[in-house]
């Protein structure tokens, strides 16, 4: 509810948190169920042309320097 409020549709969100199922009979008798999701923390993602992204990451290996001119021999 309280996302509503600064979201709309279209707009992007990182969302992490758990799954609940909720299990019950309805006054016929029938078995219900709903799906819910609780949400533990979220995040507002800027559209792209706000975005900052960081160098991508070599995992520690090495990347070998750009040659000049002076290193090739023709």
């Amino acid at each position: 509810e309280v996302m509503s409020q600064y979201l709309g549709k279209g707009k992007p969100v990182f969302v992490e948190g758990r799954l609940k199922l909720d299990q019950w009979q309805d006054k016929d008798g029938n078995n219900r169920s709903k799906l819910k999701m609780v949400v533990e923390k979220f995040e507002f993602i800027d559209s792209k042309g706000n975005q900052t992204s960081a160098p991508p990451s070599t995992d520690g290996a090495t990347v070998p320097p750009t040659p000049t001119d002076d290193d090739i021999p023709f």
